[in-house]
């Protein structure tokens, strides 16, 4: 059963608490594109192979890009929560080893905070950031600013990623 925890095995309070992060917080993130972990145990046997393609799959559309550290890419599961925007009211100050999120202004009260899972120098163009989202994090963008620009049509719906904005 892959996931549990064996208490038989409990012999090193460290790395029973690393594991027990890897089982209750890892583990709990979505797969890339938001897949089913469960087509991994119908179409796998091998448990360390399971395990291996979803634990890269789950780093794959979870990690965040080390802007302290070039070149570096990271997972931190707590900011991997933050959802997406083309317009974020938050930015990600990281190395490999630390990460802060921190709002960019004064945040309304209720008021999600989002991040943005790119550079900022790719925010500019939106064929070519929407393009990026889907190859590398396996999703259409729905955020307010496509939206407001006219790539999404409702926060709940996206037209089909043709590279050209709908028209009214």
């Amino acid at each position: 059963n892959m996931g549990a925890k064996n208490p038989a095995r409990r012999t090193n309070a460290r790395l029973d608490a690393q594991a027990d992060f890897y089982h209750d917080n890892v583990l709990s993130l979505t797969m890339k594109g938001g897949a089913d972990p469960r087509w991994l145990k119908e179409a796998l046997t091998d448990d360390l192979e399971r395990e291996q393609i979803l634990i890269c799959s789950i780093v794959e559309g979870n990690y965040l890009r080390c802007p302290d550290d070039a070149g570096q890419a990271a997972l931190f599961v707590a900011a991997a929560r933050f959802n997406h925007s083309c317009a974020p009211n938050a930015a990600v100050e990281a190395t490999r080893s630390f990460c802060v999120v921190r709002a960019a202004a004064a945040v309304p009260a209720g008021t999600e905070l989002t991040i943005s899972y790119l550079p900022e120098a790719m925010l500019e163009d939106a064929v070519s950031r929407r393009q990026r989202l889907k190859g590398g994090r396996d999703f259409d963008c729905r955020c307010a600013r496509c939206v407001a620009e006219g790539w999404a049509t409702t926060l709940a719906e996206a037209p089909p990623a043709t590279g050209e904005a709908p028209t009214s």
